[in-house]
């Protein structure tokens, strides 16, 4: 029954999150700096600024000039300050050279600090673009990515937009009647177009480690946008520097106070304690390091609730629906097992060790609550979907049911559990998810 009843509430809080689909307008695309911010935030007028960074450290370097050549194709309807760097952590002559080829601006540091994370800042701190588009090093972006997005940022509260990531490397497979023809000849086609008459269209060999995005992007981040807790996702990304750096300030100064407060708490004499923190401020911020992106294996999702839960700011995120670049899938089992493994430790680290739901740091609506809990919450499913797997075989062996419950009790509890979650995916025009009817209607396509 707990396992059932944590499952349960996996199954409500993913529905809250598919409830509605609210898309914000995209604007038009800004021609000025002014038009991104307050009017009492006003400068000079000049064109926008933006930084397109391409982070490597081991790629192929032709891979990597790829992606330089398609981020030098950007349009945009008006004037603007373009520029692509590649911040190689590799230290690579080889990476150097194609950067003098094609144009891009090389940028490199001494260590490899904080991995990605700490690339990124050392590229911040060499940069002054308005606003920064992350890719990895096969982020092949389309020349619309800043004319379809940057008219997001005329709202000045928008921290950043989220694109689509898309793997265009998938393969198509082949369909099931088919793939029998050329085993069995005429007779295994029959089978095959027998079989898919009965349980619907069959692809074999399609996708084999299970890397479409679309529901993820499409379906479950973008039914956050209503709730302003579409988070980031690291490549394809568009961000405003402003919104960046002043979470790292409120950051700094947090852990600034959390760490001098760790040390004076037990002091009971105010004034003591005071004096003591007074003291010990200039030291404790001196050893403290200012990270625009928090060194961490989920850099992006930690910064998104780092702005999501600014209480001075109320950044908000836009998770926009259309496709504006192409990437390269897992290519082996091994790199997509540690791609989720990735995945699944950050999240779980954020859960464990950072309150985030303690609103003593992070001050998330409850929107935002519910949305970020979704996302930590099907990650703890492993603990009950265990039981789920080895109950059947205690039963086979000992005879011990799962649950006593009799026919009445079924019909209230655990067939509505059953069928609840497949209605307002059903309901939820151009939702999928096997089970439910109807087939996904995508923006993915170009």
């Amino acid at each position: 029954m707990l396992a059932e009843t944590l499952a349960w509430i996996g199954t409500v809080l993913f529905t809250i999150n598919l409830w509605q689909e609210k898309d914000p307008p995209p604007g038009v695309p800004p021609t000025e700096i002014n038009d991104c911010l307050r009017a009492d935030e006003a400068v000079e007028s000049r064109p926008i600024k933006v930084d397109l960074f391409i982070a490597t450290y081991s790629e192929d370097v032709e891979l990597v000039r790829l992606s330089i050549r398609d981020a030098m194709q950007m349009t945009y309807p008006g004037p603007l300050d373009y520029k692509v760097h590649v911040l190689d952590d590799g230290r690579r002559p080889e990476m150097k050279a194609v950067c003098e080829q094609e144009g891009a601006n090389y940028i490199t540091r001494q260590s490899n600090i904080g991995y990605k994370a700490g690339n990124l800042r050392n590229g911040l701190e060499h940069t002054d673009g308005d606003f920064l588009i992350i890719c990895d090093a096969d982020t092949r972006v389309f020349p619309t990515l800043l004319s379809h997005t940057l008219g997001y940022f005329r709202d000045p509260d928008v921290a950043w937009v989220q694109t689509p990531q898309w793997f265009f490397d998938l393969p198509e497979g082949e369909d099931l009647a088919c793939w029998l023809r050329r085993k069995a000849g005429g007779a295994g086609y029959g089978v095959g177009w027998l079989a898919q008459k009965i349980v619907g269209p069959v692809t074999i060999g399609r996708d084999p480690f299970f890397n479409d995005p679309r529901m993820f992007y499409d379906v479950i981040l973008r039914r956050r946008n209503w709730a302003n807790a579409a988070f980031c996702c690291g490549a394809a990304s568009v961000h405003r520097r402003e919104a960046v750096m002043q979470a790292a300030l409120r950051s700094y100064v947090w852990s600034v106070d959390a760490e001098i407060d760790r040390h004076t708490r037990d002091i009971r004499d105010p004034v003591t304690r005071e004096a003591l923190q007074d003291a010990m401020r200039p030291h404790v911020a001196f050893d403290t390091e200012l990270t625009p992106y928090k060194f961490h294996v989920s850099e992006d999702i930690y910064t998104s609730i780092l702005l999501h839960g600014d209480a001075a700011r109320r950044w908000r995120s836009v998770m926009h629906p259309r496709i504006e670049s192409k990437m390269l899938s897992p290519q082996d089992m091994l790199t997509w097992m540690i791609q989720r493994f990735k995945y699944a430790a950050g999240s779980l680290d954020i859960l464990f060790h950072d309150n985030i739901f303690s609103r003593r740091r992070f001050k998330l609506s409850l929107p935002q609550t519910l949305m970020y809990a979704t996302t930590f919450w099907s990650y703890l499913a492993c603990v009950w979907n265990t039981v789920f797997l080895i109950s059947p075989v205690i039963y086979l062996f000992t005879g011990i049911p799962q649950c006593r419950r009799g026919l009445p009790l079924s019909i209230c509890t655990f067939y509505p559990f059953l069928l609840s979650p497949n209605w307002p995916l059903c309901s939820a025009p151009g939702a999928f998810l096997p089970g439910t009817a109807g087939p996904l209607t995508s923006p993915f396509s170009r």
